[in-house]
């Protein structure tokens, strides 16, 4: 018989959560920016020239940006997805900040925004219904 995917399967996990997500990168100094400056996240802890920890104020994993990246990505199969309460104000603070933010569109369990930090990593911004 097989388990059902939603069953609480008993593991070396058990009671883990996810800490943080780390973003390799070429620039710190200027994801560092656009992270704590442009996004406005808190820095919660920063190692010049090693590392910055981010944490985004509604909680959840940190954002760890790290050096180290030969050359950006271009686009590859992470993204990033931030919930937020009101999409189209979140939307508009970005753009009114340069970001170039898409058109917000409906997707199952509600609606999003995507976008790209400097180095080109996906965000989306998610608002839930």
């Amino acid at each position: 018989m097989a388990t059902p995917p939603d069953a609480a399967i008993p593991g070396p996990l058990d009671g883990a959560r996810v800490s943080y997500v780390l973003l390799d990168v070429a620039d710190l100094g200027r994801m560092r920016a656009f992270y704590a400056g442009t996004l406005g996240l808190p820095v919660e802890f920063e190692a010049p020239g090693a590392c910055v920890f981010l944490r985004p104020p509604g909680g959840g994993p940190r954002i760890a940006l790290y050096p180290g990246r030969a050359q950006p990505p271009g686009g590859g199969a992470v993204l990033l997805a931030l919930d937020v309460p009101d999409l189209e104000a979140s939307a508009a603070a970005l753009a009114a900040r340069g970001v170039e933010v898409s058109e917000p569109r409906d997707v199952p369990g509600g609606r999003i925004v995507l976008f790209a930090d400097p180095e080109g990593n996906r965000l989306e911004l998610h608002e839930p219904r």
